[in-house]
């Protein structure tokens, strides 16, 4: 019954589908032919986006880029803050919170106290702020379709697991923009891969996704859970059960990853960049009490610690709370190799 209430709002929202499609076309094709202007820059602008609406990784993307080129770049990072509550353009502090700035901005700030992000839903503006400021690279996170600026290099990530050949435009499906959008990239990377993928699977991803740029494939590596003060878990997930509180687009290869190690989970979904109030708590802990066991723990990504923590400081629950980081990792040290002489910054 389920699945024919979605089928039939999908056959309801189609036509909409097609006109969102038809708009983005004439949009891009108006920047294509120039009558819609793209400003470039002197200073190296690097774009981190996708083609579909969220889970595609790119704000671990983003730290993979920052935690390559900071040794040799004075990099700052410049972001839209989705979710905030501000207007402008803004610099992230470490004593900002997620409605002043944006979770996934606060998330890398913390994360990298000494880069600098800024937030502003005007990217050329931001751009020429950081860029008189002296930053000589600029991240741009999620502008692949802000094509009021025309950056140094695009990189368009595609999660393995939503293939756009498979999708449709918003609000059917998940497409911002057709797979004919992929030309522009520079760069393409098929992200959160479960494993290598065979020659045959890369041949038929770059077919079916029409894919003319080079193309690579990324997965996540987990590290270990640490507790929202920093303190590493000393007790191995196989013995433990876990509540997962999640509040981003595609839990699933978190998910895949916990069962893989055996773990009992008890999974709590939000919507992605959910934002967390106090009633919240109230139903995480009704969840957490109907665990069974001593041996229990409430685990979350690193992009929803940003918001729970201060609305956990204090309480009884807070010592349960802890987070497992991720990061990049390329399938093979030649592709990485690669990847880098092709970005070529």
């Amino acid at each position: 019954m389920k699945s024919k209430s979605i089928d039939t709002l999908r056959s309801v929202l189609f036509p909409f589908s097609w006109l969102y499609g038809l708009i983005f076309f004439i949009r891009n094709r108006f920047y294509d032919l120039g009558i819609f202007k793209s400003k470039s820059f002197s200073t190296p602008v690097v774009c981190v986006g996708n083609i579909t609406v969220g889970g595609t990784g790119k704000t671990p993307h983003v730290e993979y880029l920052i935690h390559k080129y900071k040794q040799d770049y004075k990099i700052a990072v410049l972001s839209r803050g989705y979710g905030r509550k501000t207007k402008g353009f803004r610099y992230v502090n470490l004593d900002d919170n997620a409605k002043q700035v944006g979770d996934e901005p606060l998330q890398m700030k913390l994360k990298f106290p000494e880069i600098t992000f800024a937030v502003d839903e005007k990217r050329v503006h931001g751009i020429e702020v950081l860029q008189k400021a002296g930053y000589n690279l600029i991240l741009l996170d999620d502008a692949f379709q802000h094509r009021a600026v025309k950056p140094s290099k695009s990189i368009v990530l595609i999660d393995y697991n939503r293939m756009p050949y498979d999708d449709c435009f918003l609000p059917t499906g998940n497409l911002r923009e057709g797979r004919r959008a992929l030309k522009r990239a520079d760069i393409v990377l098929v992200t959160k891969c479960p494993k290598i993928p065979s020659d045959k699977e890369k041949t038929q991803i770059v077919h079916k996704n029409r894919v003319v740029s080079p193309l690579f494939f990324t997965h996540f590596e987990y590290g270990s859970l640490h507790s929202y003060k920093g303190v590493p878990l000393d007790k191995s997930l196989k013995n433990l059960a876990l509540l997962l509180v999640t509040g981003i687009a595609n839990p699933m290869p978190l998910l895949d990853y916990l069962h893989d190690r055996e773990t009992t989970v008890h999974h709590l979904p939000y919507p992605d960049h959910y934002d967390f109030l106090k009633k919240d708590l109230l139903k995480i802990q009704e969840e957490f009490e109907k665990v069974k066991t001593t041996q229990k723990i409430i685990l979350t990504t690193e992009k929803d610690k940003v918001k729970l923590l201060p609305l956990i400081s204090g309480t009884k629950l807070a010592s349960y709370f802890y987070y497992i980081p991720i990061k990049v990792a390329f399938e093979t040290e030649g592709a990485e190799k690669q990847f880098h002489h092709i970005l070529s910054l």
